[in-house]
């Protein structure tokens, strides 16, 4: 047989007889052993594994049989003795209370014999600090005559302990009052030398003097007379600053908020040491600033009366608090209150110094009636962007003296700011367009057909300044609104500090909350204006790009042409007038690229946001912005040509084949272009060219008035 079984297993809670019995037929057996053999063998093991377990229990029962009578015996014995300790017991309690009956009455009269003795010794007791108050009362006159602080300390001290024991005298009030005297007066005797040590950084001095005040309960006026000491002389230098002209306000800030940052530095070491902490030095702090006479708002808003750049003095002064509350490194809430207190008047009031910033500013001026086209076009562009400068100097500015507090405010001068601007140059449109005009004219008297286009240059460097304000107000915008959002958790942190002042600051707080949550445009009004300007520039654009094209059609109703009834020598080539359009139109991509290239990102966004480019046909991606132009210039010219032609009174029949040649002549041209023909002229060249006898099927197709006038024209 090989292998061990394992018997223990039987013994388990979990033990499952079939994972026992699979677990020994797969142990390992001599190679010659059959599998029946095998389990034989196991089966044979166990039995002899049983019947030494019943042999066990055989014998453990047998001993537990013959142990049983003694077990019981000992059982018995343990109840008899429980029975007598319980009688003792019994016996125990009996005398005791016997004995509280029979001293009861004795014990009553100990415990009143205690209160008498106790009564007796605080009579005595009583008696002798009234004694005592009364050698201290006699020796107090004599210690304040001598000078002794010490033995003034302790008489005092003395006297108190002997006013606590004599509380119920019938004089005590009079002797209470004659104590405070007696404590005032000591008080008296040692601020003087408690200055000198706080003055003087003398420790030791201020220690004793601090350990006296305490010893006659004037506590209070410790840490009171260090500030007060401290104050007097640091309000005293700057009232000195204040008052001195030559200083100007800005270093008089300076040179007081450098004083405080010393007093600091040196106090907070000698306080942790004598008050263990620098609690009072901050308090101390809070009341100097708060005590300034004049108070600095008061100096501020007097100063400001003289003089320009009201907005860049005050952040100066607010960019100097922070860097003195920066170098003091106190996080003491009222510290930090009392600096900033006196800007709050002008934070609340941000709008009005924002608005006469802003109207300082020479950003832009309207240029002289006596500059020339291209000089006012130039000066125009120009002061794009110093306006944009102006404002992002303004939100520099507002973050700078409000954190951001003031954006509502910020906003609302920003948006009347630019939209005066953009106002300003709308109204210089109309007298721009005259110069163009003028100049026009003259150019061409001068030069003829060679310098019909020579003021197109200057109304798209408009168009150009047009896109660059368009392109920055949406930067500026963007920029604004990322730069006010990422303030808007530090307002919302701080909160507390702006809504437990006073009403206007919790008005400027929600006004900020509801401008921060505010979506669209931050300058609404401003945009809308600038729209305006843009659609009026591109109105003026278009009108002078049209201008040289509308001159060579001006006399087209008149032309002798029309009337024309001899055939011989008659030629169906396009007119003059007709060609030199043509010519201009085919040039006109050549004009117009240098203002509608590639880099031409203003004039393409100006071109974009105007109403100018809704009338814009139908052109391929790749044209881009200056393809749209030149539908709408084709449009323009198409449409004024169909309102020329229709002024002609009569056409013969000549001279309606000489129009409808020159109407075709106009469609190849434009198909070069890829320009589509509009369908007025289509209809018009229609009805030039049928016979009378189909006229009428052809004007069923087309707009009625239009066929009216056609009719008429050819006398049907």
């Amino acid at each position: 047989m090989s292998g061990d079984l394992d018997f223990s297993a039987f013994s388990e809670d979990a033990f499952d007889p079939k994972e026992w019995v699979n677990t020994a037929l797969q142990s390992q057996r001599e190679a010659n052993v059959t599998a029946d053999a095998h389990a034989s063998n196991i089966v044979l093991r166990l039995q002899m594994f049983i019947q030494v377990v019943n042999n066990e229990l055989e014998s453990t029962s047998m001993q537990v049989v013959q142990d049983m009578p003694r077990i019981i015996k000992s059982v018995d014995v343990v109840q008899q003795e429980v029975g007598h300790l319980k009688e003792k017991m019994g016996l125990v309690k009996r005398d005791i209370e016997k004995v509280e009956r029979d001293t009861a009455q004795s014990m009553s009269l100990l415990v009143e014999l205690d209160e008498v003795k106790s009564r007796m010794v605080a009579t005595t007791s009583a008696l002798q600090e009234a004694d005592n108050w009364t050698t201290l009362s006699e020796d107090i006159d004599a210690a304040f005559e001598s000078g002794d602080l010490k033995t003034i300390s302790s008489t005092l001290l003395g006297m108190q302990r002997s006013l606590m024991v004599l509380s119920d005298c019938a004089d005590f009030d009079q002797r209470k009052s004659r104590l405070a005297m007696l404590q005032d007066k000591f008080e008296a005797l040692v601020k003087p030398r408690l200055e000198d040590a706080y003055t003087g950084h003398s420790l030791e001095q201020a220690r004793e003097c601090v350990v006296m005040l305490k010893d006659v309960n004037r506590e209070s006026q410790i840490q009171e007379t260090y500030i007060r000491c401290h104050k007097k002389r640091v309000l005293a230098g700057w009232a000195q600053l204040c008052a001195d002209d030559a200083l100007g306000l800005e270093a008089a800030v300076a040179t007081f908020y450098s004083t405080l940052s010393n007093l600091y530095t040196q106090e907070s070491a000698f306080c942790a040491e004598l008050f263990e902490g620098a609690s009072c030095v901050a308090e101390m702090l809070c009341r100097i600033l708060d005590g300034r006479e004049p108070s600095l708002e008061d100096v501020v808003a007097s100063d400001l009366q003289h003089g320009a750049d009201h907005l860049q003095r005050l952040i100066s002064l607010y960019t100097l608090t922070e860097g003195f509350l920066a170098d003091l490194g106190a996080n003491d809430g009222g510290v930090v209150k009392a600096c900033y207190k006196p800007f709050v008047r002008f934070q609340v009031n941000y709008k009005t110094l924002q608005t006469d910033a802003l109207n300082e500013t020479a950003a832009f001026t309207e240029p002289d009636e006596s500059l020339g086209l291209d000089d006012t076009v130039t000066h125009i562009k120009d002061s794009v962007p110093a306006v944009f400068a102006a404002l992002e100097t303004s939100v520099t500015r507002c973050f700078a003296l409000t954190r951001g507090l003031a954006i509502a405010d910020l906003i609302s001068c920003l948006d009347k700011f630019a939209g005066a601007y953009y106002d300003r140059i709308s109204k210089c449109l109309p007298g721009l367009r005259g110069q163009t005009e003028k100049e026009a004219a003259a150019a061409y008297a001068e030069s003829g057909d060679a310098e019909e286009w020579s003021q197109t240059r200057s109304v798209f460097r408009l168009i150009e300044a047009c896109g660059a304000m368009i392109q920055q107000q949406n930067q500026f915008e963007t920029a604004l609104r990322k730069r006010a959002d990422g303030k808007k958790e530090e307002l919302l942190k701080n909160k507390l500090d702006y809504t437990d002042g006073s009403g206007e600051m919790q008005e400027v707080y929600h006004n900020c909350m509801r401008a921060l949550k505010k979506r669209g445009p931050v300058l609404s009004g401003a945009a809308k204006k600038l729209a305006v300007l843009n659609n009026s520039v591109h109105s003026y654009a278009f009108a002078t790009v049209l201008s040289p094209l509308k001159r060579k059609l001006a006399d087209l109703g008149t032309k002798p042409e029309w009337k024309d009834d001899n055939t011989s020598g008659f030629s169906l080539s396009p007119l003059g007038y007709i060609t030199q359009v043509g010519e201009q139109l085919l040039m006109l991509p050549q004009q117009l690229e240098p203002f509608l290239g590639d880099d031409s990102n203003a004039v393409t966004a100006a071109f974009r946001n105007s109403k100018l480019s809704e009338s814009a046909g139908m052109v391929s991606e790749e044209g881009g912005v200056a393809d749209e132009w030149l539908s709408v210039v084709a449009e323009g010219v198409m449409a004024m040509y169909a309102d020329e032609i229709l002024k002609i009174k009569k056409i013969t029949a000549n001279g309606s084949m000489q129009l409808s040649a020159d109407i075709d002549y106009l469609r190849n041209v434009l198909q070069a272009l890829d320009v589509s023909p509009a369908q007025k002229l289509v209809h018009i060249n229609q009805l030039l060219s049928v016979e009378k006898a189909e006229f009428a099927a052809f004007a069923n197709d087309v707009d009625p008035p239009l066929a009216k006038a056609l009719k008429s024209m050819r006398s049907f």
